[in-house]
């Protein structure tokens, strides 16, 4: 089995140009999380109680835990898109993303069995999606990305990319 690692080095023979890759994909990938998840915080605190009541509609947690997961949740969601953005604990913050879209995962395969008919609540009353085939699989291509963005940040980071010296390369 090919690590992505390994993947990259096969796209990109040179150990250097195979960095520069890995650290374009893994950017990519922080830029589209971030995005993601900025989008989906502002969406949530535009309007607290569309969310709360998004929380409550899983029927997983009770009063007070929903008041808490819908207090916690977009704040949370803005640190790490801003982490993601600003490569400040880009492993960290790739982790943290990684666990709150399987979570997220979970509610919804949760709903879907007991035959729950709600919105997904990803993005507010405006974008209000229904959960099913597509929201799982929006959350799994995350769950997905913010997996491979981990790998590739311990692997690629700016300071390899363009430092010929790291690399044993000389100009």
């Amino acid at each position: 089995m090919r690590t992505p690692a390994k993947a990259i080095e096969a796209l990109a023979p040179n150990t250097r140009d195979a960095r520069k890759v890995a650290y374009s994909v893994e950017r990519a990938l922080a830029l589209a999380l971030a995005l993601l998840l900025i989008r989906s915080s502002f969406a949530h605190l535009g309007n607290p109680y569309y969310f709360l009541s998004t929380v409550y509609a899983y029927e997983i947690v009770g009063m007070e835990t929903g008041r808490i997961v819908a207090a916690f949740v977009p704040f949370l969601q803005l640190l790490i898109g801003v982490c993601l953005l600003g490569r400040w604990w880009t492993r960290e913050a790739y982790l943290l993303t990684g666990i709150i879209f399987l979570v997220f995962l979970a509610a919804q395969a949760s709903a879907l069995r007991r035959g729950l008919d709600i919105s997904c609540g990803c993005f507010g009353a405006s974008e209000s999606l229904r959960i099913g085939w597509r929201t799982l699989l929006v959350g799994g291509a995350a769950l997905s990305a913010a997996s491979l963005g981990a790998v590739l940040a311990k692997t690629s980071s700016p300071a390899l990319v363009s430092d010929p010296a790291s690399s044993g390369e000389t100009q």
